[in-house]
């Protein structure tokens, strides 16, 4: 809507709404992964990351999808920490995806941040298009890859795993 705005477009939203112009929207998301660059898809994540490091401002709107991906969990969520808390000393506006729970806990440690969560229906997993402010989602990846076919041999020892009752 923000480029809808900035290209003098209606937008859908009621009379009185209010959304602020910006100059500069930047966004992120899918694999940045190049073989003929030599770039995995950690290298292209943060090769485009940093294009918008250097180039964001207070001014502009920065929608990252699953920020900081395709590396060791806890070394990626600290990197996403760092740049969000950048971009936010800069005054830039923004929505960030995540499964990172370190990132989930941002908001609740710096008053610049904010949690929301997208509802999905038990058992469909499909989306019901309510969002939620002040609340983390939850990742349920076995039920996503049971509904996709996966192996029950393969999802049932993924539980275990996770559960501690296997080695």
């Amino acid at each position: 809507m923000a480029l809808m705005v900035a290209a003098g477009l209606p937008i859908p939203v009621a009379p009185d709404s209010v959304i602020p112009y910006f100059p500069a929207v930047f966004a992120l998301g899918g694999d940045q992964q190049d073989i003929g660059k030599n770039l995995s898809t950690f290298s292209g994540h943060m090769l485009a990351l940093r294009g918008i490091l250097e180039e964001a401002t207070s001014d502009s709107l920065v929608l990252l999808d699953e920020v900081a991906v395709g590396t060791e969990p806890a070394q990626g969520a600290a990197l996403a920490v760092s740049v969000l808390e950048t971009l936010a000393r800069r005054g830039a506006r923004g929505f960030v995806t995540t499964h990172y729970e370190r990132l989930k806990l941002l908001a609740f440690q710096d008053e610049s941040f904010a949690n929301a969560s997208v509802g999905v229906e038990t058992g469909s997993g499909r989306p019901n298009y309510r969002l939620t402010f002040g609340e983390t989602g939850a990742s349920s990846p076995f039920d996503v890859v049971e509904r996709l076919g996966f192996p029950a041999i393969v999802v049932g020892r993924a539980r275990a795993i996770l559960s501690g009752s296997e080695d």
